[in-house]
């Protein structure tokens, strides 16, 4: 049985499954791969519900070990795997990753296609579609580095369009998402994928995710030809708007970069999203200030899709993992102990609580407020005056950096937790 995994709750979840196929079916192997088996494969295979881990791209792995279950070959000669020798860990050599047009298209006849579509700004009929593996740059606190060590391998332009003119015809797909770790490292994959979705006549929205130090730097011939075939929206990590952070984490793009993808997507009308990160060890509040500072920018003259400012997770295989360690986050030493490694929940010991509670009221009240973005705010709201008054005052707070006695903040966190103990009891009681 193969189950794969990212850190977190995903572990619990295949440890349990993992529990129930072992109570019935005691000799049935349990193999493990994805993120977290592959970065710490030794860790993984030490519990007694895991017999194998594959590691990093897996699918000739796990194919030699199949054959390794039929009587052919041997443990030792399979590069990628970890495994039990003895009752002690044994990892065998890695494997490089292959080009990924060996591999046959993905087999959604075998499972329920309606599922892995989504309704969302690009179609009421979208669908993710991961076309590379790994990034070349080495961002300190990713684990894409450690799992792929700056290579990038990505399916040829031709491939993605006859897997995506499949979607099409088969599933009636309106929307496709490229939700790479960096679909854009190669602008001429970039461009054949385009002329082909032109020369195909596709007509579907499309989205990618990349960088700003490789957008910034397309021509503008690229930048007309990608409108021209569809692209509605670019998402990148942008994670700083100080030099200094963004430095120690050894981000490729700096803030001039970003400010000049920034007038790229508004001069071609493509949609700019990106990612926000806060809270490293070493961040001063001069650092976040500067951050903020840059947000405002690239909401401005209009209004770029932005998640909640993320607080930085100590990634186990991450360059700042060790860092994070040193400043007091507490090392899971099992598997099992990883289980309660929540992202949606977490923020560093390190943080100072003011700068913290600064941080949210920016991202999760006061942007969100100038933007009427809070969910359900015009039903708590319902007369107009008083959001409009609100909104000015989010604009005087951001615009002066007042976020001392921040009343109204107060009262919307005791709203939302009165609302959610009222839902969970309406929950409860149905």
């Amino acid at each position: 049985m193969g189950i794969s995994s990212l850190t977190g709750y995903q572990i619990k979840d295949g440890l349990k499954i993992a529990a129930l196929a072992r109570k019935l079916k005691p000799d049935l192997p349990i193999v493990w791969g994805g993120y977290h088996p592959s970065l710490l494969p030794e860790q993984t295979v030490a519990h007694p519900l895991v017999d194998y881990v594959v590691r990093g791209q897996g699918e000739l792995t796990f194919q030699e070990l199949l054959a390794y279950f039929r009587g052919e070959g041997n443990l030792e000669s399979i590069n990628g795997l970890t495994y039990k020798k003895d009752g002690r860990p044994v990892s065998n050599p890695g494997r490089p990753p292959v080009d990924l047009d060996n591999f046959p298209p993905v087999p959604y006849s075998l499972v329920e296609a309606e599922r892995y579509f989504c309704d969302d700004d690009l179609s009421a009929r979208t669908m993710s579609f991961i076309s590379s593996l790994g990034c070349p740059h080495e961002c300190a606190f990713c684990c894409e580095l450690a799992m792929f060590n700056r290579r990038w391998k990505g399916l040829s332009a031709e491939r993605i369009l006859d897997d995506v003119e499949k979607l099409v015809e088969t599933y009636h797909l309106k929307g496709i998402h490229f939700v790479d770790a960096n679909f854009f490292v190669n602008p001429r994959r970039t461009r054949k994928v385009c002329e082909g979705f032109i020369k195909r006549n596709l007509k579907i929205p499309w989205a990618g995710s990349g960088t700003a130090f490789q957008l910034s730097r397309y021509s503008p011939e690229l930048w007309e030809l990608m409108r021209e075939s569809g692209l509605n929206r670019v998402f990148v990590g942008v994670e700083s708007g100080s030099s200094h952070t963004l430095e120690t984490i050894n981000k490729a793009a700096g803030v001039a970069d970003v400010l000049k993808l920034h007038e790229l997507c508004r001069q071609y009308g493509v949609k700019m999203a990106f990612s926000i990160m806060v809270g490293f060890p070493f961040e001063t509040a001069e650092d976040v200030d500067a951050t903020m500072e840059l947000v405002q920018k690239l909401n401005e003259p209009s209004r770029n899709y932005m998640d909640p400012f993320a607080f930085f997770l100590p990634y186990p295989g991450s360059k700042l993992y060790p860092e994070a360690v040193k400043s007091g986050f507490k090392d899971p030493r099992s598997l099992e102990e990883w289980t309660d490694f929540d992202f949606a929940t977490f923020r560093g010991t390190w943080i100072d609580p003011k700068l913290k509670d600064r941080i949210l009221q920016f991202s999760h009240f006061y942007l969100p407020l100038i933007h009427q973005e809070i969910p359900g705010w015009q039903k708590v709201l319902p007369t107009y005056w008083v959001r409009f008054l609100l909104r000015q005052m989010a604009k005087l707070r951001l615009s002066h950096k007042l976020y001392s006695f921040p009343v109204e903040w107060r009262v919307f966190q005791l709203y939302k937790a009165v609302a959610g103990r009222v839902r969970k009891s309406e929950a409860g009681s149905a």
